[in-house]
Formats: C-alpha cells, sequence, structure tokens
C-alpha cells in the first residue's frame, strides 16, 4: 500500500524536527540506556558504553560486540538497528557504531560514530567523531551533517566519575539552520560492596532545560542483573535486565514509559571474545 502524498510530508516534518533538534541529533543507543534513564554502569561498560567515554569492564586484547534493535513509542517507522564493536590493546581503548533508524524508501537516518580512548590507573580519556546522514527518499534528497567530542573519566575505591562532552563543533545541517549546540552530560556511580550499585546523570545544554537522573543496578544471581532509573526533562520511568545465556554471551532488554508518548523497548544481544584476565577491566 502506497503512502498518501500529504502524509509523507507531514511524516518529513515531523522526522526533521525529531531528529535533527538539540543534541539528539548525534546521539548514539547504549544496551541499557533506556531502561536506565541514560545513566552509565561505569564498573561495567558495555560496547556502546565505550563507544562514549573510556572506563571500566573491558580487558586487555578482549573484544566485546554489541547488536541490537530499538522501537521508540512503539512506532515503527522509528525502529532503529545498531551494532558496536570494541577493544583494548594496551591502556588504549577503540570502538565503533553504526546505526539506522526508518527505511530509506520513507525516511532513514544513517548514524556513524567512533572513538579512541586512553585507560591508566584512575584515569582515562577519549576522543571521538561522529557522522549522520538524514535520507528523505528520492524526492527529497539527503542531508549531512559531524560532530567531534570527548570523554573523561576516574575512579576513586568504588566511586566512578565520568564526562561526555558532544557536538563541540557546533555541526549545522545546512550553512542557513541553527547550529546544534554542544551536549555536557556527567555520569556518577557508587559501586555497592554487595549485589547493588547506584547511578546518577546531570546533562546540560544551552537554553534547555537541565536534565537529571538516577538508577540503580542490581545484581540477582551470577546468570543475571536488573535495573531502573527515572529522569526529568523529559519525564520517563524505565528497567531491564540481562541475563547470561552462554559463558561469555549476554541477552539484554530495556524498556521506559513516556507519560505522553508512551512506551519504548530496546533488545540486545552482547558477546565478548579473546583475552579474559583475572579482574574485570577495571583502570589499571
Amino acid at each position: 500500500m502506497r503512502i498518501r502524498p500529504y502524509l509523507k510530508c507531514c511524516f518529513f516534518v515531523f522526522a526533521l524536527l525529531y531528529s535533527a533538534v538539540g543534541s539528539q541529533a548525534f546521539e548514539f543507543v547504549t544496551s541499557r540506556g533506556l531502561g536506565m534513564a541514560g545513566t552509565l554502569l561505569l564498573s561495567e561498560a558495555s560496547a556502546s558504553t565505550l563507544l562514549l567515554l573510556p572506563t571500566s569492564g573491558i580487558t586487555k586484547n578482549e573484544w566485546i560486540f554489541e547488536a541490537g534493535a530499538l522501537r521508540e513509542f512503539e512506532i515503527k517507522e522509528l525502529d532503529r538497528a545498531y551494532l558496536v564493536a570494541a577493544t583494548r590493546a594496551g591502556h588504549f581503548i577503540f570502538a565503533a557504531g553504526i546505526a539506522q533508524l526508518g527505511q530509506r524508501d520513507f525516511y532513514a537516518e544513517k548514524t556513524l560514530r567512533a572513538s579512541v580512548g586512553y585507560l591508566q590507573q584512575h584515569f582515562g580519556l577519549s576522543l571521538n567523531v561522529s557522522g549522520i546522514e538524514y535520507d528523505f527518499g528520492d524526492f527529497y534528497g539527503s542531508l549531512r551533517a559531524a560532530a567531534v567530542g570527548a570523554g573523561f573519566s576516574f575512579k576513586l575505591q568504588r566511586l566512578y566519575l565520568a564526562a561526555s562532552f558532544d557536538n563541540l563543533n557546533s555541526p549545522t545541517l545546512l550553512e542557513s539552520s541553527p547550529k546544534i549546540r554542544p551536549d555536557y552530560s556527567f555520569y556518577g556511580e557508587l559501586k555497592g560492596k554487595g549485589a547493588y550499585s547506584i547511578m546518577g546523570r546531570v546533562t546540560f545544554q544551552k537554553d534547555e532545560e537541565t536534565s537529571l537522573a538516577l538508577a540503580q543496578k542490581i545484581v540477582v544471581s551470577d546468570k543475571g542483573k536488573i535495573f531502573w532509573g527515572i529522569s526529568s526533562a523529559p519525564f520517563q520511568i524505565g528497567g531491564g535486565m540481562e541475563l547470561k545465556f552462554v559463558k561469555r554471551g549476554m541477552l539484554s532488554y530495556a524498556g521506559s514509559f513516556h507519560p505522553a508518548l508512551g512506551y519504548s523497548h530496546n533488545i540486545a544481544l552482547i558477546y565478548r571474545l579473546g583475552s579474559k584476565a583475572k579482574g574485570k577491566g577495571d583502570f589499571e
């Protein structure tokens, strides 16, 4: 069934506003982020977390692969698929990811992101570059932009701190279009002595309301964990779980609820290859 021209035009306007306003234009999905309100589990990073900033969770000479699918607000036209890989060579961490939202014959959004980081003792630093393409089909053409960013991490005993700075070059889609403002996010995790961790996030952007988030991870058994989160601006609540289904493989589900827009769901497969040190890839 063909979509009527005026409906396609309406979706074109919606998609442009949805994707290109603010820092969301270059935002990359993390497997747990939806259920943890955008906070990060810094002590047990996934490949998608390492794409944002350098932190614990990967040992030297190890590879982490992550593949997932996200449906936002139960709108199938906003389905997003992504693939991320990360590895560590000595003190250096390399990560790369690709994601696509929608279908080219209607509307498609493609995002590429790569980062290189350095992790030693209590300190980590990374630089990243992102590229995005909006494809509005054969009749409307496409738009492209690129952004650069940086990440920082620090550990003090059971306290993990990190920060990500995105869109530092204030990219634009067109010469006459508004600049996408830099985005500054600060993360924290207090790793409990038992089976839990508490995470938090604060995000700043010029002319936008400050976003706050709080989350918790609880280890249920050696085969799985559960997590939850709540955020402001926008207000959302979420939760999820991770289950180990093979020795080094993990299945992750995360979901969230927005009072006006409804539910979103993310499912991901995470697999590790290569060296597995006695530790958990902590700062070293």
